[in-house]
């Protein structure tokens, strides 16, 4: 009969620790995504199914030796021993390690699926030789290393941040200023943002593609379209960032790959939002809607949220399709999408704009005001660096700009007759990035785009133009002025409140291009023909 009484605490280390540095080492560059309870489900429901799942194995493989012993083996009997327990450890543990990051080690494989079974199974070959010289000590201490190396990252990461983003609090620089801000006039507000819809000047110059006639349309809804407004950063994240705080960070936060640490806390007013906040102590009620929320953390002043987010969504991390189909069966609004990374996008698109019409009739119907922060996900930039874009690609994102300007025309013509008194504004985050990396190059930036016979004005337009318009109820006029994301909303409160204070705090409407180059592209609504060094104040 096999028996085994306890099982070797080296084994229970091994096989715990196995499952928890996948999950420390994807939380390490992830976490900025999650809020802390998400993080923490994630750091203990991981090893936990893990060691769980270990248990399981280790009872089939006592039931199959026992079945062994009894119907197969006459003589001589098998035992689950010490060892043969260890060894089982030692497998499952690099299947665990495999299987949870195997979309890392396939990208480290150049996109390749089909080296990663031989070099599993070359890695079970040299654990089995270790092992028989040395025992499971070498893996437990392996296993360690990695997870400490994780940690000591992911601890490098946090105080990177908190550096950078508390040392001065650039966010709340302007909360005392803010918290004078009294509004007169309350209109709801619906502040809709479209994911790289760039101005009409822009089209015309990098896409030959005329937009008027879908402006012209706008405009008869009552909508004033400004041409020459650009985002002060170029991408989603430190965009909205700016645009939120109403402060300029410079990229403090940027963390490459088009992310902001902290970012999402203050977009979702987890942090200090100076909008949300001016907002709130006016009488407003604050939603937001989206089909995902990958640009912000909803936190207490937001008072209703869509898609609603559940906890387990922290697991997308891992990119595995086999537990995402799992988990979005048993969750709605865990994600939705069938493709393969894709965690960002976790609701269908025509669901967030039936929600969001629902919500406009419940703004409309209120005797409060309502503040709604709508994030369109189209028409969307372009991926691919700008020399592996073809005409057609163009083409291809001239023809979802078409389908966003239905999608406008629709949202306007359905706020307008349910909410005709409201303050509606359609705005861009950033530019399309047609010539996107352009830039880079053995040269400095001038130089490389001159080599390439590509002007630094054009390159504004790219990346910092965007689309505005704006309609406005009738006994409300916005300020004369340039208008660039930061101060947007200064414009908004100058308007609302029936004075100028809210723009004696204004900003440098500038758009910058990098953390990195600090080189200026855009002043006061002028595209700079050579972008000049930025001057930090």
């Amino acid at each position: 009969m096999v028996m085994f009484r306890k099982l070797d605490i080296r084994v229970i280390i091994l096989v715990f620790i196995s499952g928890l540095y996948p999950a420390v080492l994807l939380a390490s560059n992830n976490w900025s995504l999650y809020p802390l309870q998400e993080i923490l489900l994630l750091l203990i429901g991981t090893p936990s199914v893990v060691f769980l799942i270990g248990l399981v194995l280790f009872f089939c493989a006592k039931i199959i030796i026992f079945l062994l012993n009894v119907f197969l083996l006459k003589s001589k009997k098998i035992v689950l021993s010490s060892r043969l327990l260890q060894v089982i450890s030692i497998f499952y543990s690099f299947a665990v390690m495999m299987y949870l990051l195997e979309p890392l080690n396939r990208s480290l494989l150049g996109g390749s699926s089909t080296l990663l079974l031989p070099i599993f199974l070359l890695i079970l070959v040299v654990s089995f030789l270790i092992y028989r010289k040395k025992g499971i000590s070498p893996f437990l201490l392996f296993f360690a290393i990695l997870t400490v190396s994780a940690s000591i990252q992911w601890g490098w990461a946090y105080y990177d941040l908190n550096t950078r983003t508390s040392a001065g609090s650039w966010y709340t620089a302007g909360k005392d200023h803010n918290d004078k801000i009294q509004l007169t006039k309350k209109p709801n507000i619906y502040l809709l943002v479209l994911e790289a819809y760039t101005n009409n000047h822009a089209l015309q110059k990098i896409y030959n593609f005329d937009n008027s006639k879908f402006q012209e349309k706008l405009t008869q809804y009552g909508f004033a379209i400004h041409e020459d407004v650009f985002s002060n950063y170029r991408n989603t994240l430190t965009s909205l960032v700016s645009l939120f705080s109403m402060q300029h960070h410079y990229y403090s936060i940027s963390t490459g790959k088009e992310d902001a640490l902290g970012a999402r806390e203050i977009i979702g007013g987890r942090g200090y939002n100076s909008i949300v906040d001016v907002l709130k102590r006016n009488g407003y009620s604050i939603q937001y809607i989206s089909n995902s929320d990958y640009c912000y953390l909803i936190g207490p002043p937001i008072d209703y949220a869509y898609p609603e987010r559940t906890i387990f969504k922290v697991f997308e991390v891992f990119q595995n399709e086999t537990l995402n189909r799992f988990l979005s069966s048993h969750f709605k609004t865990y994600r939705r999408s069938k493709k393969k990374r894709k965690d960002r996008v976790y609701s269908p698109y025509q669901d967030a704009l039936a929600v969001l019409k629902e919500r406009i009739s419940t703004a409309s119907g209120s005797h409060e005001p309502y503040f709604t922060f709508f994030k369109n996900p189209y028409p969307g930039h372009f991926g691919a660096n700008w020399d592996q874009i073809s005409s057609g690609d163009l083409k291809d994102y001239t023809e979802k700009l078409k389908k966003s300007s239905e999608v406008i025309i629709d949202l306007s013509e359905y706020i307008i007759n349910k909410d005709p008194n409201a303050l509606v504004i359609w705005i861009g985050d950033h530019g399309v990035w047609r010539y996107r990396s352009v830039w880079h190059g053995d040269g400095d930036f001038h130089q490389n785009l001159k080599e390439r016979d590509v002007d630094e004005e054009l390159v504004s337009y790219d990346l910092f133009g965007t689309f505005f318009a704006v309609k406005t109820p009738k006994n409300i006029k916005l300020p004369d002025g340039p208008i660039s994301h930061v101060n947007l909303f200064r414009y908004i409160f100058t308007a609302l409140s029936d004075n100028k204070y809210p723009l004696s705090d204004r900003q440098l409407d500038e758009s910058i291009f990098d953390r990195t180059s600090n080189l200026v592209a855009v002043k006061n609504g002028q595209p700079l023909s050579q972008w000049e060094d930025l001057k930090r104040k």
